[in-house]
């Protein structure tokens, strides 16, 4: 998952759609203590991803706005961050990914114009 990311991060064209690409349950509970200890709207920085399988993947450099914050979906801390235009939910329990778009809709209500489109495949990057 880190490796996909981090690929959609480098793409010109998912980075700068209108509404922003949501890349969905991502796991990683530093990067939600990070989120929840700096608040809404905090601009935070450090590395995302690679918690669950840092073998095959490797951890992204980055700096983030903290869009919302879920302290008790299924009671799980959820957040929401905008990295490089790309709204990423977070989650902090492995395996938390099941139903997260609820999140989106429930702790920002004024996003839930979010759409899913046909593929785009650029530069190589399957959608």
């Amino acid at each position: 998952m880190t490796n996909f990311l981090r690929r959609i991060l480098a793409d010109n064209y998912l980075t700068t759609l209108t509404p922003p690409l949501i890349y969905q349950a991502f796991y990683d509970p530093e990067v939600v203590d990070l989120a929840f200890n700096s608040g809404k709207d905090s601009i935070i920085k450090g590395f995302l991803g690679a918690k669950f399988d840092n073998i095959k993947s490797k951890p992204i450099e980055f700096e983030g706005n903290v869009i919302a914050l879920c302290p008790s979906y299924n009671n799980k801390r959820i957040a929401l961050i905008r990295i490089k235009g790309v709204d990423v939910v977070l989650t902090y329990s492995h395996g938390q990914a099941h139903g997260n778009l609820v999140m989106v809709t429930t702790a920002a209500p004024q996003r839930m114009s979010y759409t899913v489109s046909g593929p785009r495949d650029p530069s190589g990057l399957a959608l």
